[in-house]
């Protein structure tokens, strides 16, 4: 499996007291897919359990992300993912 890359917010997000300029994404495992499926209903939510998952950060950094720079975070799980 490939390593993770770091994908350059084009507009950070703060957080706690933490900007977040960059966020380190990896390709998701087969057992990532499972551990976002369980007790997530919606793809929604789904979709961020498996954000979360695959870049550490908190549901509350991704709900704040502009939609241009979720869609970077989208794009990358979307090549990694068969």
């Amino acid at each position: 499996m490939s390593g993770g890359v770091e994908i350059t917010l084009d507009h950070p997000i703060e957080s706690d007291g933490v900007t977040h300029n960059v966020i380190t994404v990896r390709p998701p495992t087969a057992e990532d897919f499972r551990r976002a499926r369980r007790g997530n209903f919606t793809r929604y939510a789904r979709g961020m359990a498996l954000a979360a998952i695959v870049t550490g950060c908190s549901r509350d950094v991704l709900r704040k992300m502009e939609e241009a720079d979720a869609a970077k975070v989208d794009d990358f799980l979307l090549r990694h993912s068969a």
